[in-house]
Parts: C-alpha cells; sequence; structure tokens
C-alpha cells in the first residue's frame, strides 16, 4: 500500500484582511482508495472544507 501524496503546491503567504485560498489536491494510486483531509494544525482563521478541499479564511491584525 502506497500512502497517498500532495498533487498541488501550497500558497504560503497571506496578506492582512485579503481573502486567502488554496485548494488542496492529492493523489492515491491505490485502486479503491479514498484520501480524507482533516487540518490539525492550521491557524484559527483558516478553514478546511474537507470536502471541496479548500482552505480559506482573511487574517486579520492579530493574525501577523
Amino acid at each position: 500500500m502506497t500512502p497517498p501524496t500532495f498533487t498541488s503546491t501550497p500558497v504560503t503567504s497571506a496578506t492582512q484582511d485579503a481573502p486567502y485560498s488554496y485548494t488542496v489536491t492529492t493523489d492515491d494510486i491505490d485502486t479503491g482508495s479514498t484520501v480524507t483531509l482533516t487540518g490539525t494544525t492550521i491557524p484559527n482563521w483558516l478553514y478546511l472544507n474537507t470536502i471541496t478541499g479548500v482552505l480559506s479564511g482573511t487574517p486579520g491584525n492579530s493574525d501577523l
């Protein structure tokens, strides 16, 4: 069994008061395998939609 991999390149910078969005894409070469996304260490201003793979939010002044 081969572990899944990320196929997208993350957006690693954000701007105060500007919307941030990054779509996580993955690949699992094992037939029939489903990749489940979880956000265990993301900042509190970000939200991970585990259905669409979109990580989004708007950082405020206190998030800098």
